[in-house]
């Protein structure tokens, strides 16, 4: 690899760790807009996520090309490798901050994913519950089998 590729791995990276740090911002935002169910707030942070996704999707594609064009597989472990032949330790640091940045975004987005879960099964059971209309539940006998038991009704009249 020459100098100008090098240069261009640094400012990739560089360039990852920024657009991590913003996407970590914006879903620690989503926390909180999520947990007081300010879905308009949470639509204006998922136009903001969406490019920065987009960013960090195409540097990685860039990344599996280099790898590729370098007859090296195109995995984690091959790209660690390159990045150590340079013995640029700053550039390692900054990759794992990268990396470490990136797995804490996906932390946090499945927890709020299980927020929204949670808030959509909610209101579900408050529609159902509304209409009069609960879904069986399932409960144990004294044998330890399953009993389905139906609950329903019409909880007001007008």
């Amino acid at each position: 690899m020459t100098t100008q590729d090098l240069n261009e791995i640094h400012t990739m990276i560089n360039q990852d760790l920024a657009t991590s740090r913003q996407l970590l911002a914006l879903l620690e935002q989503e926390i909180d807009s999520t947990k007081s169910r300010d879905y308009e707030k949470m639509g204006q942070l998922l136009k903001e996520k969406t490019p920065l996704l987009e960013q960090l999707k195409q540097n990685a594609q860039t990344r599996s090309q280099w790898l590729i064009s370098l007859n090296r597989s195109s995995n984690e472990t091959s790209w660690a490798a390159l990045l150590e032949s340079f013995n640029d330790e700053n550039l390692q640091k900054q990759w794992q901050e990268v990396k470490t940045t990136v797995e804490h975004c996906q932390k946090i987005n499945e927890d709020n994913g299980k927020l929204v879960n949670r808030g959509v099964n909610s209101h579900q059971r408050l529609l159902q519950i509304m209409r009069g209309n609960i879904q069986q539940a399932d409960i144990y006998n004294a044998k330890g089998s399953k009993q389905s038991s139906h609950f329903g009704g019409t909880v007001t009249q007008a």
